[in-house]
């Protein structure tokens, strides 16, 4: 049973967010996942969910471990004190919604467009669609995509990977097919199965100083595997010598979604911040090719979790 004791405008619980009189229905986890496909249209809502996706199997504090606390309800946002170290823990704390003052209705809102397969949304639509300025909602993007990004380069490939050269190049103006002369290379990678389906995939920029006269130096390559494989992981490299692959004939058609992506959805994307776009790409991506559920998987990934 949970222990509940109200005492000195503080109520103690365990295991469970205590923002309420009532005990939820279900256990944390069961009740984020029962949530998928609703719509977290209040405060209060969120505020169990995001407590479902920070502590699937209730409160632990983050110094020392313990799974009891009190909580301070008086405030917008619920505040947990450690009944151990005394400790104060906010529920946003190491999340991307940390020190925000944007409701949380919004920022999961946001998450739930991100979580749209192949569409993303951009700044100047969730701006108007939540009615925030600009700046706030590329900044959400902004945190919504690092952790997306941070989940996939946690995450490297294994098994056999083959890897292909690629391009990227932003349209020259916004109804233009015509691609910028400059082109950003790309190393392609993926996880591939016996007939060729991608299981898992990955893009990486090539560094400048790992090319010579448009073509990937071998330096380059090697900075790949360091980067995104795990160790002992075998890779298919015939794509450099001329040789196309069979393994890898799924993988180029996604970096081409991706590139539409980018080009349709943001009117392409600069050298500054290509890297997370890709990786926000390969998040969903990846996600889809496993089965696994979207927004609850993204949710997780912004309370500081892993996807899976």
């Amino acid at each position: 049973m949970t222990d509940f004791h109200v005492a000195k405008g503080l109520r103690m619980f365990e295991g469970v967010p205590a923002q309420t009189d009532s005990l939820p229905a279900n256990p944390p986890s069961r009740q984020a996942e029962s949530a998928e496909g609703h719509m977290l249209d209040t405060e209060e809502k969120c505020i169990s969910y995001l407590f479902a996706m920070k502590w699937p199997n209730g409160f632990v504090c983050p110094v020392c471990g313990h799974s009891r606390a009190y909580t301070i309800a008086t405030r917008r946002m619920p505040l947990y004190e450690c009944a151990n170290c005394r400790r104060q823990t906010s529920l946003t704390t190491d999340t991307v919604m940390e020190g925000t003052r944007t409701p949380l209705v919004k920022w999961f809102t946001a998450i739930r467009l991100m979580s749209q397969t192949d569409q993303g949304i951009s700044a100047v639509a969730l701006s108007r669609i939540l009615e925030v300025t600009y700046k706030t909602a590329w900044s959400m993007l902004t945190g919504i995509r690092t952790a997306m990004a941070r989940n996939e380069l946690d995450v490297p490939l294994e098994g056999p990977v083959a890897v292909h050269p690629a391009a990227y190049a932003c349209p020259v103006f916004h109804n233009s097919v015509i691609p910028h002369a400059r082109e950003t290379k790309i190393l392609v990678g993926a996880t591939v199965a016996e007939n060729g389906e991608p299981e898992r995939v990955t893009f990486q920029m090539v560094k400048r100083e790992h090319l010579s006269e448009g073509y990937i130096l071998p330096v380059g390559l090697k900075h790949f595997k360091e980067t995104r494989l795990s160790q002992d992981t075998e890779l298919d490299e015939r794509q450099f010598r001329g040789y196309t692959s069979p393994r890898n004939k799924k993988a180029m058609p996604l970096f081409k979604k991706a590139r539409y992506w980018l080009n349709s959805t943001f009117h392409g994307i600069g050298r500054k911040y290509l890297e997370n776009y890709l990786l926000e790409f390969c998040c969903r991506a990846n996600l889809v090719l496993s089965g696994t559920p979207l927004f609850p998987a993204i949710s997780r990934i912004c309370a500081g979790h892993s996807a899976a």
